[in-house]
């Protein structure tokens, strides 16, 4: 599934996009983000939710171009509270070593690159679009922005 970015009514691939580019590749959160202790599958948080890319992976008939998500289930009172809305949505049930694999979220602690160094540096010196250019556009590459272009049937032609 492809992921787009919605600015002023229209779309276009995240993989073009420098900021969400950068982000997903963990180069530019806050510096708590990487220390978090909640960055794994201890959580004291009732529930949480995540974009469940993967979903075709191990469930494609619940797949559906316009994204799905996935909710961890931590405790007994997120069980109770889910129990309240799961008349109103539709799921499927999978046990997290199902869904482990679909995500970071809960099994990855965020990796602090080198980039991380510099990559604010001069956010108060340059241009937006020099910026942009300079330390957010590394993020985009060719090969990402093909790769959305390409469908999915061919691209696994290809790899294999």
């Amino acid at each position: 599934m492809s992921s787009y970015v919605k600015y002023n009514d229209h779309f276009w691939p995240v993989v073009k996009d420098p900021y969400m580019s950068s982000f997903l590749k963990q180069l530019d959160y806050r510096e708590c983000c990487y220390s978090c202790e909640y960055n794994t599958s201890r959580k004291d948080a009732d529930l949480t939710l995540a974009d469940f890319a993967g979903i075709k992976k191990i469930a494609p008939d619940f797949f559906t171009p316009s994204g799905c998500s996935k909710v961890y289930i931590h405790n007994s009172k997120g069980e109770k509270f889910f129990k309240l809305i799961d008349s109103y949505i539709e799921t499927i049930p999978l046990s997290f070593e199902e869904m482990k694999g679909t995500g970071k979220i809960l099994t990855e602690k965020r990796v602090r690159k080198p980039v991380r160094d510099t990559i604010y540096k001069d956010i108060t010196t340059i241009s937006d679009a020099e910026y942009v250019k300079t330390r957010l556009g590394k993020a985009v590459t060719f090969k990402n922005i093909l790769r959305f272009y390409i469908p999915e049937k061919l691209r696994k032609f290809l790899s294999t």
